[in-house]
């Protein structure tokens, strides 16, 4: 780039950073706005523009001096909380009470144990963090140190 555009760019730069946030957005809607527009259609607007009276113009500059300032007030008023509106949609009233549940017993059938619900289960019996776990001496080999097969139990006596 020559050194006039180079500074073109920078004094555009410039003069972006020293826009508030709203006039930054006003400044990409009219982008857009300008982007769905073809060349043509903009040097035909332009040139309906400058046909027009110096009154007209006056008036279209005004108005859009207008529109600017109540855009750059809005800012003003979007800091303030939004207002509070009654909710229209009303509860539906409760139809019934809740009922509390207390414990119950657990229905088994006949052999089988009742147990409360609210019980907590307990945990088999092992022993405690770092304490030895030592099993019966007598159920293992003291020279192979592996368990002794168990003996079956003496066969009972015929029932007469």
């Amino acid at each position: 780039m020559s050194g006039e555009e180079i500074k073109r760019v920078h004094d555009r730069i410039r003069d972006w950073t020293l826009l508030s946030g709203s006039e930054r957005l006003n400044a990409r809607i009219g982008f857009q706005v300008s982007r769905q527009l073809t060349p043509e259609q903009r040097q035909a607007r332009w040139e309906a523009y400058q046909a027009l009276p110096a009154e007209e113009r006056q008036a279209l500059a005004e108005k859009a001096m207008a529109r600017r300032q109540a855009l750059a007030d809005a800012p003003a008023r979007a800091g303030q909380p939004p207002v509070k509106r009654p909710n229209t949609v009303p509860t539906p009233p409760q139809l019934t009470t809740p009922t509390l549940v207390t414990s119950t017993l657990v229905q088994a059938k006949p052999g089988a144990t009742t147990v409360l619900i609210t019980r907590d289960l307990t945990a088999p019996r092992t022993p405690a963090a770092g304490q030895i776990k030592l099993p019966d001496l007598n159920l293992i080999d003291p020279h192979t140190l592996l368990p002794k097969a168990l003996k079956a139990p003496a066969a009972s006596a015929p029932r007469p």
